[in-house]
């Protein structure tokens, strides 16, 4: 098992792409079982209440009975702060990670943004990683997680409507002191590409915190097998377990 971080403060990340299929789903995902592989009390949560799929990254069925954002949202600030009901709360998917799903669609209307807040600090008072998947259309929902999170992990592609909309992104967070971001360029080409990471970086005016490369192989392969990409040892994996533990040092 690799080292564990000697403290762990409760911390909120969310991830939020700034194009569908930048890979935010994907790397919450994968964020979870390598942070749950190092030994730390880790949550994934959908924010993406219009079509969420993290469950399916997890092979969480949502059932009546399932518990999922938009029936936690209403009564999250009457929740108790206590580990053994988050245990009877939150399901658990593959690997033995407590998953909070989306609800199915047209569930999710009429939420606030203190809700969404009392809701993340319910999951972060009973784990100390709160990872939250959020929305490509920036809604109310995936603004309010944002906006109520220690650190937003932004998820940018070598395209210009992904990185025009990221730019949007990071004017509205401007010089709030909250969420602090941190960049990652995926499904990158390299040379074939004709945006490159100084373009972005530039564009952006932010550094890139990591880089992942396009491994359409990799990870249908891992897709097909019942496996996590950060399982497997692939530039991709190496890529995201190293991720993964800036953003444990960035937390502690």
């Amino acid at each position: 098992m690799p080292d564990k971080p000697e403290t762990q403060k409760h911390s909120v990340v969310s991830f939020h792409p700034s194009c569908g299929g930048a890979g935010a789903t994907m790397l919450t995902a994968e964020t979870a079982v390598v942070a749950s592989s190092m030994g730390i009390s880790v949550v994934a949560a959908d924010f993406c209440v219009h079509g969420g799929s993290l469950r399916f990254r997890f092979d969480l069925p949502l059932k009546p009975s399932t518990s999922n954002v938009a029936k936690l949202l209403p009564v999250a600030q009457n929740l108790p702060h206590r580990e053994c009901i988050a245990e009877k709360i939150l399901p658990k998917g593959k690997r033995g990670i407590p998953i909070l799903p989306a609800p199915d669609s047209g569930e999710a209307d009429g939420i606030s943004n203190e809700s969404v807040r009392h809701l993340l600090n319910w999951l972060s008072s009973n784990h100390s990683l709160v990872l939250a998947d959020t929305s490509s259309i920036s809604d109310s929902v995936s603004l309010a997680t944002i906006f109520a999170s220690d650190l937003l992990v932004l998820l940018v592609t070598p395209e210009i409507n992904s990185i025009y909309r990221a730019k949007s992104l990071l004017a509205s967070i401007g010089k709030r002191q909250n969420p602090r971001v941190c960049v990652v360029i995926n499904r990158f080409l390299g040379s074939p590409d004709l945006i490159s990471t100084f373009d972005i970086e530039s564009y952006l005016g932010i550094s890139t915190s990591a880089v992942f490369p396009e491994e359409t192989f990799s990870c249908r392969r891992a897709s097909q097998e019942g496996n996590f990409i950060s399982e497997g040892d692939s530039t991709l994996s190496r890529a995201i377990r190293g991720f993964t533990r800036r953003i444990l040092l960035e937390c502690s």
